[in-house]
């Protein structure tokens, strides 16, 4: 809620009128004892480092010899805040991008752990396995509908409605589906959604939004920089 808030105020700066509707609620999960960590360890988001380090270390895992991977910046940065290097794809914040990232290694880990939510990151787990690699996950949350979702879309239905929507994980556009559907609101589907990967794409037009567009660069600026070329 914080990071979509904060988003907000930088759309509003630009001159622009953003409303967040809180759609997701991140739960810990404590991992259970003893669990095994590869030497290769994904951490496949922000909150997986937020969660998962702490964890980790409590444990006593030695992780001087192994390698630490993140997708995305921002977890990077969260890894970074343990005292740890990470690596990532170059370019991409997505599982496709560091799956080619490993492909074009050539010799791939035998081993990998996941840290991750609870479910999800499949693409990225089945990719790992075609690949040759054994894979174990280490969920250290979840992801729950958050509480008032219905209130507040109503609440949004009764302003103007907005020009575009933003959904950044598949969580978080069937829930907004759902809410649609229980409140009658099918005209929002009409609006244009943008969100972050072509797998979500897919989803969302076979949810039966009208106009999606893909913005595979999920950082705020990218996410601006795509607001602007939209509104003009």
């Amino acid at each position: 809620m914080q990071q979509a808030q904060a988003l907000a105020q930088q759309i509003n700066a630009e001159g622009y009128q953003a409303s967040t509707l809180p759609l997701l609620e991140i739960q810990p999960i404590e991992l259970s004892s003893p669990f095994y960590a590869a030497n290769t360890l994904i951490f496949v988001s922000a909150n997986a480092a937020i969660f998962g380090l702490n964890q980790i270390e409590a444990a006593a895992v030695d992780l001087a010899n192994t390698r630490l991977l993140a997708i995305g910046p921002a977890t990077q940065t969260e890894i970074a805040k343990h005292g740890f290097v990470a690596d990532a794809a170059e370019s991409g914040f997505r599982s496709e991008e560091l799956l080619d990232k490993l492909k074009s290694e050539g010799q791939v880990s035998p081993e990998f752990s996941l840290v991750c939510g609870e479910g999800g990151r499949e693409f990225l787990e089945q990719g790992l396995r075609e690949m040759g690699a054994q894979v174990n996950r280490l969920e250290v949350y979840r992801r729950i509908s958050a509480e008032g979702v219905d209130s507040g879309l109503k609440e949004l239905n009764q302003r103007d409605l907005p020009d575009l929507i933003s959904l950044m994980n598949e969580e978080s556009l069937n829930i907004f589906e759902n809410a649609i559907c229980r409140l009658g609101l099918e005209g929002w589907k009409n609006i244009p959604v943008v969100v972050s990967s072509s797998r979500i794409e897919k989803t969302a037009k076979d949810l039966g939004f009208i106009q999606v567009f893909c913005q595979t660069d999920p950082t705020e600026s990218a996410l601006i920089e795509f607001l602007t070329q939209f509104s003009n």
